[in-house]
């Protein structure tokens, strides 16, 4: 197990453990979603640990991916996948990079402002097509590696 620090800042993104939740009951149990890391921890049936959500996901290309969308979890998640060490500390930076780009090109996609960019935009019906092509490439990859 990797204990991260109780803030990690990625890519300008603070990303703070939860003083709340099932694992936040002593120092050295802190997540950063709040749930409890090892599937011994799991104090009741309707609880699942960050070890059993790894089994939904899948690594790509050094990326995270949900295995039932093809979406890139958020960066608490994948913070504690790092602490299991289900993945590499430069793997959840990547990833979480990644779902940062992804949510700004979808703004951007839809006519939102987004910080620093001035480029144009496209329609709603051409972003609605992007976005489901996105997701079915990622899908079509996930089935390959999983």
């Amino acid at each position: 197990m990797i204990l991260l620090e109780d803030t990690v800042e990625i890519n300008g993104q603070d990303i703070r453990k939860e003083r709340f939740g099932l694992a936040a009951h002593h120092d050295e149990n802190k997540t950063f979603t709040g749930d409890v890391l090892f599937t011994s921890q799991v104090r009741s049936q309707f609880d699942k640990s960050i070890e059993q959500k790894f089994e939904d996901a899948v690594l790509v290309d050094g990326i995270v991916y949900w295995k039932s969308n093809g979406a890139i979890p958020f960066a608490d998640m994948i913070l504690d996948f790092v602490q299991i060490e289900a993945i590499t500390l430069m793997e959840g930076e990547l990833s979480i990079r990644t779902r940062q780009e992804d949510d700004s090109n979808f703004w951007k996609e839809y006519g939102l402002p987004v910080k620093g960019d001035e480029s144009g935009t496209v329609t709603k019906n051409e972003a609605v097509r992007r976005a489901f092509e996105r997701r079915d490439e990622r899908k079509a990859r996930i089935e390959e590696v999983a």
